[in-house]
């Protein structure tokens, strides 16, 4: 423990020396008359999401080309890395990261104020109200919602038809309980010799997906109680739950044989055959672009309910401005925004933005229909907008698809609000222990989580 602490202590001083030399790095905030804006999570890999971003430069450049130049920066938020850019100021104007950091960001002041703006703009109050209190702070905006999700449960028609769980209709006959979960995975698992259900273990995903899980068995993972933060976990429902995921592999026997694997490897999985169900929000590009997916072999449902509630994770990203943008930036970012489709509003220029999207992934052979869970509210037209773009190119059996959008009577809940990500990896750990060990005992791996994500985590975040 002390060495971790020196390790630690000795990264935080060369952060602040690397900081303190280099405050004037940051890039130019003009060249010429024009406003220059550096934006991040630009993508680098030829394809769709490339294509898009290019043509929406050009249409941007068309209007505003000669008083704003944005500068694709490739970063994408990662935990590691982000503190390091951040402290010294080498952060893109305007970057994307996910909503389990939204404290973080803000609270260290790594976000710019941006109020004035999500009112010139007219976003302010098309926020949807739970991603509004995530961005507020003292009633003031810091974060602009880029996208949100919504788990469901994704479903293999391959493994299915062989399983028999298709109606006369081939319609896929999807779990409405973790308890028939696991009986549909046994049934697959016994006629088709593969994994009935995919969970990720590693890069925070296994965490990830073990908290929407438990939530289903009641369980609490933090509560402020008068004004600190205290981990909760360390319960009975908790316990239960991990040892739902335990006896998976003992009891049931319905998981992949390696099951030490991170979302990209459950993914593939999935895509090529060996695995029937999985978490998921919608299905992940590189399910057809790096497996070779066929579109018309995915079923998606509502998330499975639990013992104690019927609950569903709800995740995105948001769009940060750099606490060094000025205010002509920050004028620009919105400006750019508009064009880039992170916008409640439907205008000429969003509604090229959207269609041209939706028109590229339907050629590119992407699953067009599955509802979309938006960041704005309903008196948002872009969300409106965005339904009639679903049908228009929709490409698949709807039949496969709709019992996603059922949101009827399913409690939509934020991640953890604070070190989520902490939260995650301790789970990881929990989960890997109960998947290799048959003798693990999930009482008191459930105990030592609480107590050192308490110590190591929350005592440090008050």
């Amino acid at each position: 423990m002390k060495k971790s602490i020196c390790c630690f202590l000795v990264l935080c001083l060369c952060v602040l020396i690397f900081t303190s030399c280099n405050k004037n790095v940051s890039e130019p905030t003009t060249k010429g008359n024009k406003v220059v804006l550096t934006v991040g999570s630009w993508p680098s890999k030829e394809g769709v999401s490339l294509n898009a971003y290019n043509e929406a430069l050009a249409r941007f450049n068309e209007k505003y080309g000669d008083q704003i130049e944005i500068v694709p920066d490739h970063w994408t938020f990662d935990v590691q890395t982000f503190l390091p850019k951040a402290a010294s100021g080498q952060l893109p104007t305007l970057y994307a990261a996910y909503f389990t950091e939204a404290d973080r960001i803000i609270d260290a002041g790594y976000a710019a104020d941006i109020t004035e703006y999500m009112k010139k703009y007219d976003y302010e109050d098309k926020v949807n109200d739970t991603i509004k209190n995530m961005i507020t702070r003292d009633g003031k905006m810091y974060l602009i919602p880029r996208d949100a999700y919504a788990f469901g449960i994704l479903a293999n028609l391959n493994l299915l038809r062989e399983a028999g769980l298709v109606d006369e209709e081939e319609n896929p006959i999807m779990p409405k309980t973790y308890d028939e979960l696991v009986e549909y995975a046994k049934l697959v698992k016994e006629k088709t010799g593969k994994a009935g259900f995919i969970m990720p273990t590693a890069g925070r995903n296994g965490g990830w997906h073990f908290t929407v899980i438990a939530w289903s068995f009641g369980v609490k993972f933090m509560e402020k109680i008068d004004g600190k933060w205290k981990a909760t976990f360390n319960t009975p429902e908790c316990v239960e739950a991990l040892q739902f995921i335990k006896d998976l592999k003992w009891k049931h026997n319905v998981l992949n044989p390696n099951v030490l694997i991170n979302l990209s490897e459950a993914q593939k999985l999935f895509a090529t055959d060996q695995g029937a169900f999985y978490l998921a929000s919608t299905p992940a590009d590189n399910l057809f672009s790096n497996y070779g997916m066929n579109k018309d072999d995915i079923a998606m449902g509502t998330i499975p309910s639990g013992k104690k509630k019927h609950v569903t994770l709800m995740g995105g990203a948001f769009k940060v401005l750099a606490p060094n943008a000025t205010e002509e930036q920050k004028d620009a970012a919105f400006k750019w925004l508009e064009y880039e489709g992170v916008t409640p509003h439907l205008t000429d220029t969003s509604r090229e933005s959207l269609e041209s999207k939706y028109k590229s992934r339907a050629a590119e052979g992407f699953i067009i229909g599955i509802p979309t869970f938006s960041p704005w509210n309903n008196k948002a037209s872009v969300t409106q907008f965005e339904e009639s773009l679903r049908q228009k190119y929709l490409n698949v059996n709807i039949n496969h698809i709709k019992q996603y959008g059922n949101f009827d009577n399913v409690e939509i809940r934020a991640e953890e609000p604070v070190c989520c990500q902490d939260l995650y990896a301790l789970l990881d750990a929990c989960i890997q222990a109960v998947l290799t060990d048959e003798n693990a005992d999930c009482a008191e791996l459930i105990a030592n989580a609480a107590r050192d994500f308490q110590v190591n985590n929350l005592d440090n975040a008050q």
